[in-house]
């Protein structure tokens, strides 16, 4: 792995170098195509964007073009309340989720994060005070995908579309510090493209979601655009990559809990927003 510093406190990781190509159960999975049940979602979310999975078992969703979030209940798929994101309505390109203690962020695609505390179990609908911060990333790429990485305490900003020069055609994510709220160090994995299309036909890959395998502790990603799915080791490294299976037409969200279960939300385009639960044990 080579290492250069780009700024002061900016540093980008290159990370061409190929590991074993291990089976990744998620992946394998996902390529299957056979998702154990599929959700079909009220038209108010047909344009689900993103998931995140609490520990006690709700899952919050959100829209594409409104700060609104939603709580699912995994057990029927129905949904059980939903929650304005600010005190007036929040309009905007919407593309990531994800929960961090006690707080919960969605971001947009320029990189601009909102941040509320997450409703209890039961709390009626109704608005959320927000705190809305920039990081930056926006000037860099086209942000689509959002999660939390417990171990270093860092908001992942996977990259849909370069626009830095210096990252080219290739895949970035971007480390936001939750505690310093500030670009953490390093401040981006960047993982070729080259890599990211191995065994697929396709030699594009544009990130519409990223989650961190809570069994492995890597990334798994998946690009709506190029209907491919890829498993990321923590130090950026693809482990394995492979089409996406199934009938996804526009898979845009992506959750993966303790179980073994993946959850993957497709938006709705003419028809209603879904959401395909695959057991991936």
């Amino acid at each position: 792995m080579l290492t250069r510093t780009m700024a002061p406190a900016a540093v980008l990781l290159m990370t061409g170098a190929q590991v074993p190509a291990a089976p990744d159960a998620v992946v394998s999975c996902l390529a299957s195509g056979r998702a154990a049940i599929r959700w079909e979602l009220p038209t108010a979310f047909r344009e689900v964007s993103g998931l995140a999975l609490h520990d006690d078992g709700r899952m919050f969703l959100h829209h594409d073009e409104r700060a609104v979030v939603a709580v699912l209940d995994t057990a029927t798929g129905r949904l059980t309340s939903s929650y304005q994101v600010g005190a007036a309505p929040i309009l905007g390109d919407f593309e990531g989720i994800a929960i961090a203690g006690p707080s919960l962020f969605l971001v947009t695609s320029d990189g601009v994060l909102h941040q509320v505390a997450i409703p209890r179990p039961g709390q009626p609908s109704g608005a959320l005070p927000v705190t809305v911060t920039p990081t930056g990333v926006g000037r860099f790429c086209e942000v689509e995908g959002l999660a939390y990485d417990a171990r270093d305490r860092v908001l992942l900003l996977a990259c849909k579309t370069p626009r830095a020069k210096e990252l080219g055609r290739d895949v970035a994510v971007y480390r936001w510090s939750i505690e310093r709220r500030a670009l953490a160090t390093p401040d981006r994995v960047v993982i070729p493209r080259s890599a990211l299309a191995r065994s697929r036909k396709a030699a594009d890959f544009h990130p519409s979601s990223i989650e961190v395998n809570p069994r492995t502790g890597g990334w798994v990603l998946i690009s709506s655009a190029d209907r491919a799915v890829a498993a990321i080791d923590r130090d950026g490294r693809v482990v394995m990559t492979a089409p996406l299976g199934g009938r996804h037409p526009q898979p845009e969200g992506l959750a993966i809990d303790r179980r073994g279960r993946a959850f993957v939300s497709d938006e709705g385009a003419k028809g209603s927003g879904s959401i395909s639960v695959y057991a991936c044990l």
